[in-house]
């Protein structure tokens, strides 16, 4: 047997929900998403006490998603970032997308003995953005 421990990864809302321009970047989420649940079911199958989880935070205004809302409008097809990534938003059923607190909050969640039963699980952050 392991002597236990925690890993968290952080993928994106793009790992399931698709936005233009961020082709690579939805997939490389995605792949971290799998990874998760893989890590999981080996970790638990083999005995190592290590349990993986992964947050999916929704727009958070880092310089990345900045510059892959830019990449999108430099298709032509939108006229800003708003126009970008915004109609996703839009139909969300919370507006509160920016707020980082939450995606720390939910890290801590999962690190502690609170979550000592959940393992492989994939918890979006995101203002209901995947719903």
């Amino acid at each position: 047997m392991g002597n236990g421990g925690v890993v968290i990864n952080v993928a994106s809302v793009s790992a399931t929900v698709d936005f233009p321009g961020v082709a690579a970047c939805s997939a490389a989420k995605a792949a971290v998403d799998r990874l998760t649940r893989s890590a999981a079911l080996e970790s638990g199958k083999l005995g190592y006490g290590v349990r993986v989880n992964c947050v999916h935070p929704g727009f958070i205004p880092t310089t990345a998603y900045r510059r892959s809302s830019e990449d999108a409008m430099g298709t032509g097809d939108f006229a800003s970032v708003y126009d970008a990534t915004g109609n996703a938003a839009d139909n969300a059923p919370t507006d509160s997308f920016d707020d980082t607190s939450q995606i720390g909050t939910t890290v801590v969640y999962l690190a502690s003995d609170a979550a000592r039963l959940v393992t492989g699980a994939v918890l979006p952050v995101d203002g209901g953005l995947q719903t």
